[in-house]
């Protein structure tokens, strides 16, 4: 666990980086005076609609298993 001070601004600003927090899109939790960032992942709804297809989430399931593989493959939307 990494204990930090940030300093934040007057319109509720701060910078991140100091505690390791990476760039990205994060859920926030807060309870009390604590605050929780979990990374998210998110998705348009178009893209929720193209990983019905079984095709498609069939190429993209291929892709996370095997990246070094993306270019060579032709079902890959």
């Amino acid at each position: 666990m990494a204990i930090t001070e940030v300093e934040v601004d007057q319109r509720g600003r701060t910078s991140l980086k100091s505690a390791g927090i990476q760039p990205g899109r994060y859920r926030v939790t807060t309870t009390g005076t604590t605050i929780q960032l979990e990374p998210v992942t998110s998705y348009t709804r178009a893209e929720l609609l193209a990983l019905q297809d079984p095709e498609v989430k069939a190429a993209h399931q291929n892709h996370a298993q095997h990246p070094e593989r993306a270019a060579e493959d032709p079902n890959l939307p």
